[in-house]
């Protein structure tokens, strides 16, 4: 005996029918004895086993009956068992033998001409029956790059795919309380096969199970009838360097945070949102052109209605966006206006450069300043100061004074030492502040 005092009741010569006691004893030991070697029907290269009730890798009970195994001579044989199935097989390479992830070792079996000469036993009956068959018996991660069907054993997922990786998941009835976590490395959504997935926030399924965000990970439950979003997370963060772009632009998978420093106006060709919902962009600009998107699929920070504006043509602006699966919604900006820092003079008419925020006017006339369409600088600042005599005046009437709504032409009036700073409104310039 194991111990010194055992449940189990001792076979005393003598003492009534032993032969039924000594059977009920096996009874209660049998579950033991699954896979175990069968003496009765082992027999020359004929391997035998006793069946039993496995727990598989899915968490239900497996029966397997009594069965053979017909062994290969002169060499090893090497005798598993997969989780899933629980069904006996043997083979003479060691590939199952070493997925322990996916198979329990049983035996390894030696033989020559005619029969077996030696067999080792390498059962692990608490692992077989319920210590660790279950779900939980994938312990190393399994890395995906194209679509996929999820093994009984994989519960710990990576994607890492050139494109959108559609994952067939298996029938959450066949596996009630099965766990299955899963990451992308890339910056390309994961989606189900079919509509079993029920998102952390709502209890309708469908089919989004990660977005196009490299680091995003989820943990998928069983309730028997869908997947269940449980907790998700992840660093969006792995598109950490910026890029710098001076002309027209398609934004890349692995751009998140993008500077535009071009001689121009820039257009940026967006990803379509319904394929990166989540996905978030960072967008600045070095110079003083505006940038806009290719599409009606961008929502300003103070209105539901798409249209193609991203940033005005101020230097120093910048935009996050984020896509709501629809358009890309701006969630917040700001930057700094005053890149233009140094004061030119002027001493005759002159066009506003794109360069130029802080303007002095020092004439022997009247100067006539040539302002930039206000609709193309929404936004943009302008400090205009004369040190002269001389008025100064907007070459169109697309200037509203300080007092009111009607544009005119007058900016600055004869008087030395007069200033005005005038804002576009995206219409005309207003005057904001002045003497």
């Amino acid at each position: 005996m194991s111990d010194y005092s055992t449940p189990l009741g001792s076979i005393a010569i003598g003492q009534g029918d032993q032969a039924t006691k000594a059977n009920g004893l096996f009874n209660a030991t049998s579950p033991a004895a699954l896979y175990g070697l069968n003496y009765a029907t082992t027999t020359g290269l004929t391997f035998g086993y006793h069946g039993g009730h496995p727990t598989l890798s899915s968490g239900a009970i497996g029966t397997i009956a009594d069965g053979t195994l017909t062994l290969t001579a002169s060499t090893t044989n090497y005798i598993t068992a997969p989780k899933e199935t629980g069904t006996p097989g043997t083979s003479t390479a060691t590939t199952n033998w070493n997925d322990t992830a996916n198979y329990w070792r049983l035996y390894s079996v030696v033989t020559n001409t005619t029969g077996i000469t030696g067999h080792t036993d390498y059962r692990e009956i608490g692992k077989m029956t319920g210590g660790g068959g279950g779900s939980g018996t994938s312990y190393a991660p399994v890395t995906k790059t194209t679509a996929f069907t999820l093994g009984a054993n994989e519960n710990e997922v990576i994607v890492n795919g050139s494109a959108s990786i559609t994952a067939t998941l298996p029938a959450a009835s066949s596996f009630v309380g099965r766990k299955v976590r899963i990451k992308t490395r890339a910056a390309y959504p994961v989606i189900s096969a079919s509509s079993n997935v029920k998102p952390i926030d709502t209890d309708t399924a469908g089919t989004a199970i990660l977005p196009g965000i490299a680091g995003r990970w989820v943990e998928l439950l069983s309730d028997g009838t869908n997947w269940i979003v449980m907790s998700q997370g992840g660093d969006d963060n792995e598109f950490t360097a910026a890029v710098t772009k001076t002309g027209n632009f398609t934004l890349a998978t692995s751009e998140q945070f993008v500077i535009c420093n071009g001689s121009a106006s820039i257009t940026l060709t967006l990803p379509s949102a319904a394929t990166f919902p989540g996905r978030a962009v960072t967008i600045k600009t070095r110079a003083a052109y505006p940038v806009i998107s290719a599409s009606s699929n961008v929502k300003p920070i103070d209105t539901d209605t798409a249209g193609t504006a991203i940033l005005p043509g101020i230097a120093g602006r910048w935009v996050e966006l984020l896509s709501d699966g629809t358009n890309w919604v701006v969630m917040s900006q700001g930057g700094d206006d005053n890149e233009f820092t140094a004061a030119v003079t002027k001493t005759g008419d002159f066009t506003l450069a794109i360069s130029e925020q802080f303007v002095i006017c020092n004439g022997s006339a009247s100067i006539t300043v040539t302002l930039p369409s206000a609709a193309t600088r929404p936004g943009r600042a302008v400090t205009i100061k004369t040190r002269a005599a001389y008025p100064v005046v907007s070459a169109s009437s697309n200037v509203k004074p300080l007092d009111t709504d009607t544009a005119g032409t007058a900016i600055l009036a004869a008087t030395a030492g007069k200033w005005a700073q005038m804002v576009s409104d995206g219409t005309d310039w207003i005057i904001m502040a002045g003497n």
